[in-house]
């Protein structure tokens, strides 16, 4: 077993914040690794305070599992990964 962490506090430093390009990032890191998933485990760490609710709400729809404070939750329907990226394109339009 592989474990990852991915500190996203790079999303406010030195760039406006865009929930766009962090959900494109998020969706596609998700459609590379999800597929090994029987062999790595990763955890994306946000600072919650810095995000709005909408785009919490964005982040836990394609993730299966989310620890929110001291809190582990399960996502009984997580977003597939592939179509979530597609919808998020096709915003883009």
């Amino acid at each position: 077993m592989v474990r990852m962490v991915i500190d996203m506090r790079w999303l406010f430093q030195d760039r406006p914040f865009s929930m766009h390009d962090t959900l494109k990032f998020e969706a596609s890191s998700h459609a590379i690794l999800a597929p090994d998933a029987d062999v790595l485990a990763t955890l994306t760490q946000y600072h919650y305070a810095d995000l709005s609710g909408e785009f919490i709400i964005e982040l836990l729809k394609i993730h299966p599992v989310a620890v929110v404070a001291q809190f582990v939750r399960r996502n009984p329907h997580p977003f597939d990964a592939h179509r979530y990226m597609k919808r998020i394109l096709e915003r883009q339009k």
